[in-house]
């Protein structure tokens, strides 16, 4: 497993970015020829060029979601943006599903979004719900993944459980 973390350059990527020829496939073309079964690029929660340039390198998109009703217009902005890609840029690009964060079953409000969207989603929400943790806050400011800062935390019990669903999702589709 190789990680390579963003770092502050990242944030002029889409300036950069704009003023070169084929801009929205830069990143597929450096990722050609790596070895690896899953590559996951985590985006910046904008639809600017890095994410097209992610979009044009994927099969699929895992798509979290925070439990509130604006993350229901970004959404709608997100399928447009994928039906943008799979018709110019990435025909073989679909969405895996979605994966519901800053859940507390607690929140009325958190419970009224998820039902709305399994309602209009279905099978493609993932099972596994992010809940809202304070140990995912801290262990970035700590210099550590969560896994490492406080294992046994809410955090890092259900990005495994993330895990293990989404080997599980994946497997069962290479194998159809």
């Amino acid at each position: 497993m190789d990680l390579l973390p963003a770092n502050v350059s990242l944030s002029v990527a889409d300036l950069t970015f704009a003023g070169r020829m084929g801009r929205e496939n830069l990143l597929k073309k450096a990722l050609q020829g790596a070895a690896y079964e899953y590559a996951l690029i985590d985006c910046p929660p904008s639809l600017g060029l890095l994410a097209i340039n992610a979009f044009s390198a994927a099969d699929s998109l895992l798509v979290p979601v925070q439990l509130e009703y604006h993350a229901l217009a970004g959404l709608a902005l997100i399928r447009q943006m994928v039906g943008q890609v799979v018709e110019n840029l990435n025909p073989k690009l679909k969405i895996l599903g979605l994966l519901l964060t800053f859940h507390d079953a607690r929140k009325k409000l958190n419970r009224d979004v998820a039902a709305a969207l399994v309602e209009e989603w279905g099978e493609q929400v993932f099972s596994t719900r992010i809940r809202d943790n304070v140990s995912l806050a801290e262990a970035p400011s700590n210099g550590q993944d969560v896994h490492t800062y406080k294992s046994a935390s809410y955090g890092a019990v259900d990005y495994a459980a993330l895990a293990e669903e989404f080997l599980a999702r994946t497997s069962t589709k290479k194998s159809n």
